[in-house]
């Protein structure tokens, strides 16, 4: 917070937002943790049932979606506490 020269109620703001998100994140991952133990599951399993499978990759791709939109969520939530030139320096961190 110091390099984007944010104020104690910005940090404070924006801790409350990581903090909310934080919860989102772990919910999802631990889904997406069974989901991984169940596809292992699927695969061991003879004979091979290919719905049931496919059933399960498209869950762990649609979780995985759900992060990626969380995380653009919660990018811009933050952005949206910064004034213009916080938010130049703040996506310096992200850069692809």
């Amino acid at each position: 917070m110091n390099s984007i020269k944010a104020t104690q109620d910005q940090f404070n703001k924006i801790e409350s937002i990581d903090n909310r998100y934080k919860l989102i994140y772990e919910k999802i991952l631990a889904k997406l943790e069974l989901s991984n133990a169940k596809l292992s599951e699927e695969l061991k399993v003879t004979p091979f049932n290919e719905k049931k499978v496919v059933k399960v990759i498209n869950d762990n791709y649609s979780l995985r979606a759900k992060i990626k939109l969380y995380n653009i969520k919660h990018h811009l939530e933050i952005e949206a506490v910064l004034d213009a030139y916080q938010r130049m320096k703040f996506n310096e961190f992200f850069k692809p």
